[in-house]
């Protein structure tokens, strides 16, 4: 018996048939995957080629194996860590390689006859949805388009522009009705209601012993959390997955269920193989990682956030997917694209932080979350348990439920390296670029204020600097504008002709030095030995970069050095164990893998310049000290044993 077709999903693929470019608005779990795979089918049995991305490499990489089962030896991925089968008919990457491809008029961009924008929506995010902006704007003309989004309630607005500056009709199709409908109740203390109004006729007392911040922000006790869980499991409406904000909070949580275990006889073998298959993998001797939550997840329960090895979340999603995890504890990561669908999804708080304040969430964080909540084919109804605050407004609540998401708007902001790759193409013209962006279409073409300004402002920088000088790129602009993201400060070390005097680790040291984010009032003067040598050498050329950027008026200054992960990248280098670096590094595991591999990308795209030519077996030197066991990103996605 074949699937059924909701009319929605007819209704794309009849307009994709007639090769349009369209746009899908449809719910968490209504299906829009099923109309991509349609996509790349089509275009694969027309032996052509299709770009598939996604937001963030997480979903990159779970696409690549789905994809992989589904189009055998006709999958790739190319993301800033892997690339395996980069020229495969079908390539998940992530939006920024897509941009970056798009800048560089680089032909194997240019002869895909269609694209999927897994997350559309993300064109609204403030730090990356201008990477998404760039990538419509500037798709080669006759390149169709599949955008696919759960939250896009201007999507008639949005598909205008694209149309716009395409010259195309973009078609939009819309879907409001969910599969699954949801339920949803609000929880107070160990009281759970329907309707909110009676949090306010009920006001949650809190215990004397809790902690202070527990009693300011009006966080929900374990025990008030055992309780729910406890009830969800009585009345059948597990799995869940417990949202909190914040990484800590996750851990222990789970932990406060130690004592529960979950899982019926017959599931407890699957677990144990699961875990040891990917032990086998991976290993465990030195990787507290996996041997704190094995326990767990031996009992049914999970947590899951950003700072985890990324094989530990692979774990923690397998065992899921495979209905032998029953509660999961998570960051809202875990809730972008990933299909892992719960019965019931529990949020910690309403509230989210706002610099330094707390405002209610974003409706459409509201329901990416909530959204998980149903499982198609399986429930019913799903259900939705907010903790609620009894500080917050009544109709702010009714309107988080029963409210549209937020409208997306324009995030547009040409990095330097988008107007080093554009400038050849544009020259002072380059401006008009601005007048096709999203940001002014949604501004009716009213005076460009400050988009305008900033711009101007990083060209007459980026002349200052020497990277543009006579109408022309220079040659260390066309270096600067390979390295997205850090351009002026590694363009200012490798500009100055420093690297002769630099060895492999320093380029480690400098490349960290610049992807690591420190933590509020961490020291930024190392006391490492070499680090010392290297801030010393490095300070001068970030104060003279932003001194230009604080004269031009750039808000978004320039990432600064900063070589307090050094003594752990040292340490790795040496080959001591992991998690000697993890201690001494006193961050998350997870997190140092990231920026491990951040520093491998950007040391992997100064092999691309024109640098590289007199140095390049001194970079691949800096890589391979780097990318070797739990770093190498390639053999883990590949399944090889990171351990051989």
């Amino acid at each position: 018996m074949g699937i059924i077709l909701d009319s929605f999903q007819k209704d794309a693929i009849r307009l994709i048939g007639e090769g349009r470019s369209v746009i899908v608005s449809a719910p968490t779990g209504a299906g829009k995957t099923l109309i991509a795979e349609h996509v790349m089918q089509k275009v694969l049995n027309a032996g052509e080629r299709v770009i598939y991305t996604s937001p963030v490499k997480a979903l990159s990489n779970q696409k690549f194996r789905d994809f992989s089962v589904q189009f055998p030896d006709k999958t790739g991925i190319v993301t800033g860590d892997v690339s395996i089968n980069p020229y495969a008919p079908l390539v998940i990457m992530t939006t920024e390689i897509l941009r970056n491809r798009l800048f560089s008029d680089n032909s194997s961009s240019i002869d895909y006859s269609w694209v999927i924008f897994d997350e559309i929506h993300y064109i609204d995010d403030p730090e990356r949805g201008t990477v998404w902006e760039e990538s419509l704007m500037f798709l080669p003309e006759g390149m169709k388009f599949l955008g696919l989004s759960a939250t896009l309630p201007n999507v008639d607005e949005f598909a205008s522009w694209i149309s716009q500056i395409r010259g195309e009709d973009v078609s939009v199709v819309k879907e409001t009705k969910r599969p699954v409908p949801l339920r949803f109740y609000f929880v107070s203390g160990r009281r759970v209601f329907k309707d909110p109004a009676f949090i306010k006729k009920n006001p949650r007392s809190f215990n004397p012993g809790e902690q202070r911040y527990r009693r300011q922000k009006k966080i929900p006790n374990d025990n008030d959390i055992i309780s729910l869980i406890t009830g969800l499991r009585s009345r059948d409406r597990l799995p869940a997955i417990y949202f909190t904000m914040n990484r800590k909070r996750t851990v222990s949580l789970a932990n406060s269920l130690v004592s529960f275990d979950f899982l019926e006889k017959n599931q407890k073998k699957p677990v144990v193989d699961t875990i040891d298959e990917i032990l086998k993998r991976y290993g465990s001797s030195d990787n507290q990682g996996f041997n704190d939550i094995i326990p767990l997840l031996k009992r049914g329960i999970a947590y899951h956030h950003a700072g985890m090895l990324p094989t530990v979340k692979e774990l923690v999603e397998k065992l899921f997917t495979s209905g032998l995890i029953r509660i999961v504890f998570a960051t809202a990561t875990f809730a972008l694209g990933i299909n892992m669908p719960a019965k019931s999804v529990i949020l910690d708080e309403l509230k989210k932080r706002s610099g330094n304040s707390f405002r209610l969430m974003p409706r459409r964080d509201f329901f990416q979350m909530g959204g998980r909540a149903g499982r198609r084919g399986i429930d019913e109804t799903g259900y939705v348990y907010s903790f609620t605050d009894p500080s917050i407004q009544l109709h702010s609540i009714r309107s988080l439920i029963n409210g549209l998401p937020e409208p997306v708007s324009s995030r547009f902001s040409l990095s330097y390296a988008g107007i080093l790759n554009l400038y050849e193409r544009y020259g002072e013209d380059i401006h008009s670029i601005y007048f096709r962006s999203f940001r002014h279409f949604l501004e009716k073409r009213k005076e460009n204020g400050a988009i305008s300004t900033g711009l101007r402002g990083k060209i007459k920088l980026l002349k200052e600097l020497k990277h543009l000088e006579a109408g022309k790129v220079t040659e260390a602009g066309k270096f600067a504008r390979e390295i997205h993201g850090y351009e002026l400060p590694i363009g200012e070390i490798f500009k100055s002709d420093l690297i002769k005097d630099l060895y492999p680790k320093d380029l480690v040291y400098i490349a960290l030095a610049l992807v690591y984010e420190p933590k509020r009032g961490e020291k930024a003067i190392p006391d490492h030995g070499r680090s010392k040598y290297l801030y010393k050498l490095t300070k001068p050329l970030i104060t003279k970069i932003h001194k230009h950027e604080k004269t031009n008026n750039i808000e978004n200054t320039s990432p600064a050095f900063n070589f307090n992960l050094s003594p752990a990248a040292e340490m790795w280098m040496k080959e001591e164990p992991f998690f000697w670096c993890v201690y001494n590094a006193g961050i998350d595991e997870g997190d140092l893998v990231r920026y491990f591999r951040m520093s491998i990308q950007i040391l992997r795209e100064l092999l691309n310049t024109n640098i590289a030519i007199g140095s390049k077996s001194k970079i691949e030197k800096a890589i391979s000290l780097l990318n070797r066991d739990i770093i190498d990103a390639e053999r883990e996605l590949r399944g090889e044993n990171v351990r051989d």
